[in-house]
């Protein structure tokens, strides 16, 4: 394949030069559903009774599972039409915040 039409790959090692664009046959990425397992401690972010509590139930939780939150809290949301914490973490209004607070670390 003449080189004007090959694609060329961000380098995986090499110094840059000519052969860096090839990728190793053992650096090919796998296809298909890649399965990880993750463990996170959630201690100190969620309310004591939700701890033990799988992902969907922590989800379909209100959000004064969340610790420091209250039911005060729960009504003041509910106003929004949040009456879970996976509402609250799909709300594209709290979406965007999070998404300019991660970026203004970024700036500069």
């Amino acid at each position: 394949m003449p080189s004007a039409t090959r694609r060329r790959e961000l380098p995986l090692f090499g110094d840059g030069g000519h052969n860096s664009w090839v990728r190793p046959r053992w650096a090919a990425m796998p296809k298909g559903n890649i399965i990880v397992a993750v463990s996170i401690d959630l201690s100190k972010g969620l309310d004591k009774a939700y701890e033990s509590k799988s992902l969907d139930e922590i989800l379909a939780a209100p959000p004064s599972a969340l610790a420091g939150l209250t039911e005060k809290h729960d009504e003041m949301l509910a106003q929004m039409n949040i009456k879970t914490i996976k509402d609250l973490g799909s709300n594209k209004y709290f979406a965007l915040a999070g998404v300019l607070v991660a970026l203004s670390g970024k700036t500069g």
